[in-house]
């Protein structure tokens, strides 16, 4: 219990509001390449959430969608761009 406190930290969330549309930059099976994605967004200070479209029984079947604010869209695929060019594109 005590590992726990030590490790709790707070993780503020992006706010979604009326005004701010998500979209779609990117998709794979691999969670791995979406975390390293989502990474290289959020060192470019772009918002990025995650929308899984696996089943949850066979969670071979199915794809990861990374999602940014339609207001990022350009720098988000960028980020893509750069990240593809890098070679980390699998």
């Amino acid at each position: 219990m005590e590992l726990i406190r030590k490790l709790d930290f707070k993780i503020k969330p992006y706010k979604m509001d009326d005004n701010n549309q998500w979209v779609k930059v990117f998709t794979s099976p691999s969670e791995v390449l979406i975390a390293l994605l989502k990474g290289k967004m959020h060192e470019a200070q772009i918002p990025a959430v995650e929308l899984s479209k696996k089943d949850t029984v066979y969670n071979v079947l199915g794809e990861i969608n990374l999602m940014v604010p339609q207001d990022h869209l350009q720098d988000a695929l960028d980020v893509v761009e750069v990240f593809k060019d890098e070679g980390e594109f699998i």
